[in-house]
């Protein structure tokens, strides 16, 4: 990907997952290329590269739209969540640096509620167990889930109390982490994971506008 393409991408990219282009909304690509300071050319290979990966949708007449949220997006996400990340947090165990995990959880334990902090937190934490792992096909599958699952955590986000659940979950799996109990941290990653399911499903109904219509 070269470097015009790669900052297009990366900076539309970040505005989806985080809403600041919330699902349904219309990209102005002429607008994008002017706050770059690019030409047209890198702004549109982004989008096909978006399109591919399902955060946008190209539709004649009608522009590039933000993808939108449906249950089945959020289940079929969830499905391969539930699968991968107990096992990856198992394998964890054995490959994480203590002073690594440590840094994790004081940084948990020090959040303010601040949910952009939160947010981009929650996902260095479960790349970083991903990477561990030194599988590049569980890797290119799982980072392209969690950039689509940072919706749904900013979502989510909304939830009365959801910030600081999710913030003692990952707590308690940092815990099991550094005492080296495989178990635990496999099992407490899966409730981690149920729990942010249905927190994703609530949310829904939470941000009606934002998610569920289809084109």
């Amino acid at each position: 990907m070269d470097s015009f393409k790669a900052t297009a991408y990366s900076y539309i990219k970040d505005k989806i997952i985080t809403c600041q282009y919330k699902p349904g909304d219309v990209l102005d690509l002429n607008a994008i290329k002017n706050q770059l300071n690019i030409s047209r050319t890198p702004v549109r290979d982004a989008i096909t590269t978006l399109e591919q990966e399902r955060f946008v949708t190209v539709l004649p007449r009608r522009g590039v739209l933000v993808a939108n949220i449906t249950p089945k997006d959020i289940g079929d996400l969830y499905m391969i969540r539930e699968q991968l990340e107990p096992f990856i947090a198992r394998l964890a165990v054995s490959l994480a640096h203590k002073e690594k995990l440590l840094q994790f959880k004081e940084l948990f334990l020090s959040q303010s509620g601040n949910m952009r902090d939160f947010n981009r937190l929650d996902l260095e934490f479960h790349s970083y167990l991903i990477q561990l792992v030194g599988n590049p096909y569980i890797s290119s599958v799982m980072n392209l889930v969690l950039d689509h699952n940072m919706r749904f955590v900013v979502l989510g986000a909304q939830l009365p109390n959801r910030l600081e659940h999710s913030n003692d979950e990952h707590v308690q799996i940092l815990n099991a982490l550094v005492s080296r109990d495989e178990k635990a941290a496999e099992e407490l990653m899966r409730e981690h994971i149920k729990y942010a399911r249905v927190s994703a499903f609530e949310s829904m109904s939470l941000s009606p506008a934002m998610v569920g219509n289809i084109y």
